[in-house]
């Protein structure tokens, strides 16, 4: 897993994820984000939103040119 620290890319171990539940930033898309909790390569602990983080797979990533985090700024409802 990848985590974007302040503004340097950090490699890590994914522990586990909390978010937030029946109240204002659950209810609004623009601020829902859950909360990934990352041991660090480096041995240092961070929690970073969904935004700031991207996963790894092996076996679906072919190269090293990772993309660069960007926020999605498109809200979706429905009638």
């Amino acid at each position: 897993m990848q985590a974007k620290v302040r503004n340097e890319y950090h490699t890590g171990e994914y522990l586990f994820h909390v978010t937030h539940v029946d109240d204002g930033w659950s209810d609004s898309p623009d601020q829902d984000k859950e909360f990934y909790f990352i041991k660090l390569d480096n041995g240092r602990l961070t929690i970073q939103p969904t935004n700031r983080i991207t996963f790894m797979d092996a076996s679906f990533i072919v190269n090293d040119n990772l993309p660069e985090l960007k926020l999605s700024e498109t809200i979706y409802s429905c009638e």
